[in-house]
């Protein structure tokens, strides 16, 4: 009876290690940087949607058809190129798009450390990213934002 028990536990145990480790939040450490690349870029081009945007620590209002953002991360042969698209809310549809530049992966040794690089030496923090979403940080002028996206 109690091998049984114990049997039982160990199967359970189990159970909860393997579910936690396919969790879609989990995020395992030692990324490698042509890893964070492909979850940012699907191997070609990738779209996410801006679903919260922090201005120093306030949040910013996404209510309306003008607040809507999304940023388009575009693999290239050694780099990620980076495009910011606004909704056009008049009458003609589209978007209004801002390149904001090709940038690298930070990393020692191949492996992952913390930030995408731009190649005019400005640089995103990435703090959490997964297949479907992405939490990052970088200041421009002095403000600090904060950004997280979500698949599209």
């Amino acid at each position: 009876m109690r091998r049984n028990r114990g049997i039982l536990l160990a199967g359970v145990f189990f159970s909860v290690i393997t579910l936690i480790n396919c969790s879609e939040e989990f995020v395992p450490d030692g990324l490698y940087d042509y890893q964070v690349s492909r979850l940012l870029s699907a191997d070609s081009n990738k779209l996410w949607t801006v679903t919260e945007i922090f201005r120093d620590k306030e949040l910013q209002s996404l209510a309306n058809c003008e607040d809507s953002l999304f940023l388009l991360f575009t693999f290239t042969d050694d780099s990620l190129f980076v495009q910011s698209l606004s909704r056009l809310c008049l009458e003609v549809e589209g978007f209004d798009t801002l390149d904001i530049g090709s940038a690298v992966p930070s990393s020692a040794g191949l492996v992952f450390t913390d930030s995408l690089v731009f190649e005019d030496g400005e640089y995103w923090i990435i703090y959490e990213i997964t297949w479907e979403n992405c939490q990052l940080y970088f200041e421009e002028n002095g403000v600090k934002t904060d950004y997280t996206l979500l698949k599209s």
